[in-house]
């Protein structure tokens, strides 16, 4: 469960590993997906060592990422975690907060389950969250969909310098 980025691969590990893994896909954007079957994709990592390094720089970034961000975001609070979640689903976010603010309407209906899980609490709690968002005035929910109603408050909760600190030691290029 999480966000990918436009140059995301899913289901590489599966593929290498020859091991199946149920995956659902849910686009908030127009997205394109296109399917090579796994015995094609092992054959060309194989084979082709530009994309195997390729395929794994990417992984490492991906695998960096994912461990940054559960080192930050284990010591926030869930409606933290909430606010930074909508922010990253954000198209484009407003600098500068109630600086003449668009509604946004950044997410198609999901389960509730879903989100609670990307987030990591249970729905009734998510519920509550996204009904303390709404009397904030930072959200509406419209038809299935959240609106934001200023983005420039979520990308500030969003910010590096809004993340504690997080002592990773050395790092690589």
């Amino acid at each position: 469960i999480g966000l990918r980025k436009a140059e995301a691969i899913l289901g590489c590990g599966s593929a290498l590993l020859s091991v199946p893994h149920c995956t659902r896909a849910d686009s908030l954007t127009e997205c394109h997906v296109r399917h090579v079957p796994a015995n094609e994709f092992r054959s060309r990592v194989g084979t082709d060592p530009k994309l195997s390094r390729q395929l794994h720089l990417y992984q490492s970034r991906e695998l960096e990422d994912i461990v940054t961000a559960m080192a930050a975001l284990g010591g926030l609070s869930a409606r933290r975690r909430l606010e930074m979640y909508l922010a990253q689903a954000l198209p484009h976010p407003s600098p500068n907060p109630g600086a003449g603010a668009t509604p946004c309407r950044i997410m198609p209906p999901i389960r509730r389950g879903d989100l609670a899980n990307l987030i990591g609490t249970t729905p009734e709690h998510l519920s509550r969250l996204l009904k303390d968002l709404e009397e904030a005035g930072i959200i509406r929910r419209e038809d299935g969909w959240l609106v934001v109603l200023d983005s420039a408050v979520l990308s500030h909760a969003f910010a590096p310098s809004a993340l504690p600190p997080i002592d990773d030691g050395q790092r690589f290029p």
